[in-house]
């Protein structure tokens, strides 16, 4: 059983980096590295929002231990851990982000994902 498994995987590995290649097609201008590094930018605000969110709501929730008990610090533990997880996130976006502008930030760069050919050049080969 293993080997039939293995042989599959092994068997899909070559059609699986075509199979992306051929359904995900990269940035490849500069005006599409642009927009991309302006989505991941958005992203992080998004995310960044949602930390400062749920820092306000452990904030209430450390307060109000009084009308609600020991639940309060349960619930206000747990919006803190998602405002690290959000900041977190944000934090990957921005760098995703700032890698797209690296390929934005030149006239005629172009990234070849195509073919597998992952080269930056600029104003030719």
């Amino acid at each position: 059983m293993v080997a039939v498994f293995g042989g599959l995987g092994a068997g899909c590995a070559g059609s699986a980096s075509s199979l992306v290649r051929s359904v995900w097609k990269g940035p490849v201008t500069v005006e599409q590295h642009d927009s991309m590094a302006k989505s991941f930018e958005a992203r992080a605000v998004d995310a960044r929002s949602l930390a400062a969110y749920h820092l306000m709501l452990a904030s209430k929730y450390r307060s109000a231990e009084a009308e609600w008990g020991a639940e309060s610090q349960e619930i206000a533990a747990h919006c803190e851990a998602l405002a690290k997880d959000y900041e977190t996130i944000a934090g990957r976006y921005e760098a995703l982000a700032a890698e797209h502008v690296k390929h934005s930030d030149a006239p005629n760069r172009i990234q070849h994902f195509q073919d597998g050919d992952d080269r930056s050049v600029r104003d030719g080969p």
